[in-house]
């Protein structure tokens, strides 16, 4: 975001530690700490804000919450719960807005999708994604979202695009191999998608 980047939380006994790295100065800055330890969760950034949504904590694995932390003030602030809880979820920002999509709930791998409005603070359930999946990677192009990868019993290899004005899924072209707990980058056009266990 701007001239830094963030690294929000994670596994173990820091999970709630938020570090700003200056890419100008060359160093490392520790910020307000989230509410509570969590992993495993989406987040994305709408305007000067980080927001995170879902994940697990210290007391729960797929949980509903969401949370904005504002860059400016250095202070987080909850706001209103998706409707499904979930882990190992994604959430990419499209038109001032956060879409959260797949991920691990209370009836298993979900292919739920919610669009969060920071203008009413409000959540929205939507269409589902045609293939439920978890640990997926997520990118923009074009202004619509794409899901990559995944894991649904085993690792898959379909792409799905999500139209935002019509609120429908389609089909693209498959990934080269399977792949799950990827992550997913666009530069120039082109998408280039990474991962850690095929």
């Amino acid at each position: 975001m701007g001239d830094s980047l963030y690294v929000v939380g994670g596994w173990g006994a820091d999970g709630e530690d938020v570090l700003r790295y200056d890419v100008k100065d060359e160093r490392w800055v520790e910020c307000a700490p989230m509410p509570s330890p969590r992993s495993s969760f989406a987040m994305c950034t709408l305007g000067e804000c980080l927001y995170v949504a879902g994940g697990i904590t210290d007391t729960a694995h797929g949980v509903a919450d969401c949370l904005r932390y504002d860059v400016q003030s250095d202070t987080w602030t909850a706001m209103a719960p998706m409707q499904v809880g979930r882990r190992g979820c994604n959430a990419c920002a499209v038109g001032g807005k956060m879409y959260v999509v797949g991920g691990f709930g209370a009836g298993g791998v979900t292919g739920a999708t919610e669009c969060f409005d920071p203008a009413t603070g409000q959540w929205t359930r939507l269409a589902d994604m045609p293939t439920p999946r978890v640990w997926a990677c997520s990118f923009v192009l074009d202004g619509s979202m794409y899901v990559a990868g995944g894991w649904n019993g085993s690792a898959v290899s379909d792409v799905h695009r999500y139209d935002v004005a019509s609120d429908t899924w389609s089909t693209v072209s498959d990934l080269p191999v399977a792949m799950r707990y990827g992550a997913a980058c666009t530069v120039n056009r082109n998408v280039n998608a990474f991962d850690v266990m095929m």
